[in-house]
């Protein structure tokens, strides 16, 4: 079997035979049809990632991926060959102190259960241990591509619900990229009344648009906080969502909210960085400052609910298809802004 692995920094990318998936005893093994590339994929072929510091070089990638069961081990429950399932590539222990305080992304065996090879990869092999938290079947109402985005709406519909979006809540988010875009959608399903869409490339803006934002702003034209403040009678949004992952935007956030307001800070920043900022802005104006950090088994398995019925659009989101062959290049491609998300395809 075919898989792409990351050799080194930067984008050391080598695609390899390997030997062929065979399950044991409770295993599964899934042909992958689809895997989404995602900008933390970016990161670590361009910079290096933590997760390298855990698992070393080589390493392949590839955590938003769905494909079809094709082959079992003894024993296995609840699957059958020719489900189509879409799989989490690391799941949760249940036992841990995180799991028990239902901080299920922070468990402290999720490292342990990662899946080797992953997406990057013509198949995959499930272990026996907690299946039933690590693989969702779907239907054949929506498409492979569309499953693979689970993890991401997964992550967004985890930052909505840190955030705390209400009905009728005024919403900014700042960057229309993927997530943002999915965050746009979460937040009006949430019940947002007004939602302003913060970015420079003007296909995003347009997409934002098309996907329900109420008001859209290109930074590189007008002053982002007037608008808002014009946009907001003065007072500023209910609910701040960083989704830049620019220390800048991380600045900006907590000038757009309005006096009791929540500031969220969705997206990820290299490490190393000071956040500097008047202490006094977050004290007089009584400011809520969350983070959001990946996903927990109940938003996965949310997520992909709302995609097969049609209440979160991805198809729109989806720009660019590759072949496994040409996955440096679709790295590559995922770090640029005419991009928002590539797709690798097996077919």
């Amino acid at each position: 079997m075919k898989v792409g692995e990351l050799y080194g920094i930067p984008f050391d990318y080598r695609i390899k035979e390997i030997e062929d998936l065979k399950p044991k005893e409770g295993e599964l093994i899934v042909k992958v049809k689809s895997s989404g590339i995602c900008s933390s994929d970016v990161k670590m072929a361009k910079r290096g990632h933590p997760i390298l510091d855990l698992y070393g070089l080589p390493f392949i990638g590839g955590h938003e991926f769905s494909g079809e069961v094709i082959e079992l081990g003894k024993n296995v429950e609840d699957v059958r060959i020719g489900n189509r399932v879409v799989v989490s590539w690391i799941t949760p222990c249940l036992e841990c102190y995180y799991c028990k305080l239902g901080l299920f992304q922070f468990c402290l065996e999720a490292k342990n259960t990662l899946i080797q090879p992953a997406g990057f990869s013509e198949k995959v092999k499930i272990p026996k241990k907690l299946q039933k938290t690590r693989i969702f079947k779907f239907s054949d109402r929506i498409t492979y591509e569309q499953a693979a985005m689970t993890e991401p709406v997964a992550c967004a519909l985890n930052g909505i619900n840190n955030a705390g979006v209400k009905i009728a809540d005024t919403v900014v988010i700042l960057g229309m990229g993927v997530m943002g875009l999915l965050l746009l959608q979460l937040a009006k399903l949430a019940g947002a009344a007004n939602i302003i869409a913060v970015d420079v490339v003007k296909k995003r803006l347009n997409i934002a648009k098309e996907l329900g934002a109420n008001y859209v702003i290109n930074f590189k034209k007008e002053d982002t906080e007037k608008a808002v403040m014009y946009l907001t009678e003065n007072f500023g949004a209910d609910i701040v969502i960083e989704a830049v992952g620019h220390i800048s935007a991380y600045r900006q956030a907590v000038m757009l909210g309005r006096k009791g307001s929540t500031v969220l800070y969705f997206g990820g920043l290299p490490s190393g960085l000071m956040l500097d900022i008047d202490p006094n802005i977050i004290h007089y104006k009584q400011l809520t400052i969350k983070g959001s950090y990946s996903y927990t088994t109940n938003t996965f398995k949310d997520a992909l609910k709302l995609i097969e019925t049609g209440r979160v659009e991805v198809s729109k989101l989806i720009t660019d298809h590759y072949k496994l062959d040409d996955l440096k290049e679709a790295v590559k491609k995922a770090g640029e802004s005419d991009s928002l998300k590539v797709m690798l395809n097996f077919n």
